[in-house]
């Protein structure tokens, strides 16, 4: 979440800087540069430790700075030649800069599409091999009695708590909401006030998510959901959205 935040407050002030200037802000690519700028946030140390140990020359360091420099002049708007292309190139070639300097696998990861489903086929291991060696411990007499690896068992497949059709509607809503208000303030049609306002709402509810999913829908988080729903409805009716009467 944290890391979200940051983003978030970087690409807002990116937007506020480009629309003093009368610049029109492209919303994907200064959201793309800023993620890739977070992230280079998280590997610079590791680059001084590689280079420090011998794992990268000063010529890989040379090209992380040139990265982070083109990153932040497409953040600036200072660059309008970069495309997304691009930037998924730089992205690539960092995931390749943090693997040699033996940054943390998580690190590596982030900057990699297949990231999640390495680290989810790993984890699926794991849990087998762990499977396999609690069976041959069983059958050699293990300590473990049937009642607490019953106890066990079913806590392990008791099943993550789901989101209620309203939240999920609440959610998709509100994403309909977000890329009709990033359309409009390029073109000038919605206020950048109103469209910071509109993201600060976005960073609650996604808040708010990622604690109804780990431990459901209380009451606190339903009345909190509540008010930054009805924040939302009045954002919307002053963007003169037709989505607005989603958010009564």
């Amino acid at each position: 979440m944290k890391k979200i935040i940051c983003l978030f407050l970087t690409v807002t002030m990116a937007f506020c800087a480009l629309t003093g200037c009368g610049k029109k802000p492209d919303t994907e690519l200064i959201t793309a540069a800023a993620e890739l700028q977070a992230q280079c946030g998280e590997l610079a140390s590791y680059i001084d430790s590689g280079l420090s140990q011998g794992y990268i020359t000063q010529e890989d360091k040379d090209k992380f700075d040139s990265f982070a420099e083109k990153l932040e002049a497409v953040i600036n708007g200072e660059d309008s030649d970069t495309t997304l292309e691009e930037l998924e190139n730089i992205k690539d070639e960092l995931a390749v800069l943090a693997s040699k300097c033996a940054a943390p696998n998580d690190v590596v990861d982030s900057l990699t599409d297949d990231g999640a489903d390495e680290a989810n086929a790993a984890a699926e291991s794991d849990n087998g091999e762990a499977a396999d060696n609690e069976n041959n411990l069983g059958n050699e007499g293990s300590a473990v009695s049937n009642g607490e690896g019953a106890q066990q068992s079913a806590e392990e497949n008791k099943p993550a708590p789901t989101l209620s059709n309203d939240f999920n509607k609440l959610i998709n809503d509100f994403m309909e909401l977000q890329n009709e208000a990033s359309r409009k303030v390029d073109m000038g049609d919605v206020s950048m006030d109103d469209y910071t306002a509109l993201l600060e709402a976005g960073t609650d509810l996604a808040s708010l998510k990622e604690q109804a999913e780990a431990n459901g829908e209380t009451d606190e988080i339903k009345q909190k959901a509540a008010e930054v729903k009805s924040t939302i409805h009045d954002i919307a009716g002053k963007m003169g959205s037709s989505l607005a009467d989603n958010f009564k």
